[in-house]
């Protein structure tokens, strides 16, 4: 549990020093110039003993083989073969298209489908990076 012991607004005057000697914001300074106008600082000092946090119960199950630590998805490789097939399947039409019907109509058609399927394939390439929060 925590007791106020003072409220400060911009420009009001650093708290005294804690007990231990030192400052009891040595930040303070620096956080004054990052914070806009009207900012309320509430010092306040615990009362009573700290609470640890009860722990997380680890059930079986509850974080998946992607989440662990530096782990990747496995599955995504038949989506990115299929994608790259497609983006060839693609640009060898937009190459067959542009003799067929000249430049202009066939970029006009042919962007968009080359622009989402890279996307597509970029998504599970990303998938296969390795979880690192």
């Amino acid at each position: 549990m925590y007791e106020v012991t003072a409220v400060r607004r911009a420009g009001d005057p650093l708290p005294a020093p804690s007990a231990r000697g030192g400052p009891a914001h040595p930040a303070d300074r620096e956080r004054r110039r990052v914070h806009p106008e009207g900012v309320v600082r509430v010092d306040a000092k615990l009362i009573s003993a700290a609470q640890p946090s009860p722990p997380r119960p680890l059930k079986a199950g509850w974080i998946t083989a992607a989440e662990e630590p530096l782990a990747g998805e496995d599955d995504v490789w038949p989506g990115i073969f299929l994608g790259v097939q497609g983006l060839l399947a693609a640009a060898l039409l937009t190459v067959a298209a542009r003799r067929r019907w000249g430049r202009r109509q066939t970029w006009v058609t042919a962007v968009p489908v080359l622009v989402a399927l890279g996307v597509a394939v970029s998504g599970q390439l990303t998938r296969l990076l390795p979880n690192l929060l």
